[in-house]
């Protein structure tokens, strides 16, 4: 069977070492090995005009619909999108840039986690102030550890595929103090805390949303995406 891949520079790859019975995962595998994107981060669109492949990892080829010589154009999706595709409870839809960018203040990289930002605007804990920052790290590692358990009792949602990686190896990341935080972990909080967490990025624009609607309160999470 020879498959065609169309990355996002509409460069071609070729695949021929997979056959009409072979699972999707593995398809995506071998784009994975191709182009280097990972598989929570493709995109499959197949057919004329072009549509989203919805197989899931476990389909075969042949009931994902997919013949001998099909091109498949791959895009790379974001985080937030890989996590939204997936049915991740709290994240919502990304909301479109607005035309400037948001001022905001320069937080010095040591300790621009997401976790501790969280800390801040939930707990009401100032990040400016070393000796209030050493004083919660207790409560820093109790939002970690909220990350961790919810990704232990739901295997079905935070899957390795999920967290890119295996999910023990995931808890042990995450509980380390100097890992940053994402997508997946402000789905948690939001979740957690029952509150709307707006993550935006400040020289692009753009926003992500977790628990759109669904709580009372809303906070916002602004990051620069610069670190010094």
């Amino acid at each position: 069977m020879k498959l065609r891949i169309r990355d996002k520079d509409n460069k071609v790859h070729t695949i021929t070492t997979l056959n009409e019975q072979a699972l999707f995962k593995e398809l995506k595998e071998e784009i994975s090995k191709l182009t280097g994107v990972l598989l929570p981060y493709q995109e499959l669109k197949i057919g004329y005009p072009p549509r989203v492949c919805k197989a899931k990892d476990g389909d075969t080829l042949a009931s994902a619909g997919l013949q001998n010589g099909d091109i498949i154009i791959l895009t790379e999706i974001s985080l937030a999108e890989a996590v939204n595709i997936q049915g991740l409870p709290t994240l919502s839809a990304t909301a479109p840039a607005p035309a400037h960018a948001l001022p905001a203040p320069t937080v010095p990289s040591k300790k621009c986690l997401t976790i501790i930002h969280v800390c801040f605007v939930l707990l009401g804990k100032n990040i400016e102030d070393d000796y209030v920052l050493d004083r919660t790290t207790d409560i820093v590692q109790r939002l970690r550890q909220i990350v961790i358990d919810y990704v232990r009792n739901d295997p079905e949602h935070y899957s390795d595929v999920i967290l890119g990686k295996p999910r023990e190896e995931y808890c042990s990341w995450i509980s380390q103090k100097d890992s940053w935080g994402g997508a997946i972990e402000l789905s948690i909080f939001a979740s957690h805390y029952k509150v709307e967490i707006c993550s935006v990025d400040v020289r692009s624009g753009r926003i992500d949303r977790f628990g759109q609607g669904q709580y009372d309160q809303c906070v916002f999470v602004i990051y620069s995406g610069i670190r010094k």
